[in-house]
């Protein structure tokens, strides 16, 4: 289902989007605004998917 919101969910989680409005909670752990490189010791990770 496109255009839910999901890449921008887990861009927010591992910190490559903004949060723009509220807060990001991860195992109770605030990573609103932390930097992509705290989300690895969280072990939570993305990849880029290739429109094909």
């Amino acid at each position: 289902m496109a255009g839910n919101g999901q890449r921008e969910l887990a861009e927010a989680l591992v910190g490559l989007r903004p949060v723009l409005a509220g807060r990001v909670l991860l195992g109770g752990q605030e990573v609103t605004h932390s930097p992509p490189h705290a989300s690895v010791s969280s072990r939570v990770s993305a990849t880029c998917q290739a429109n094909v």
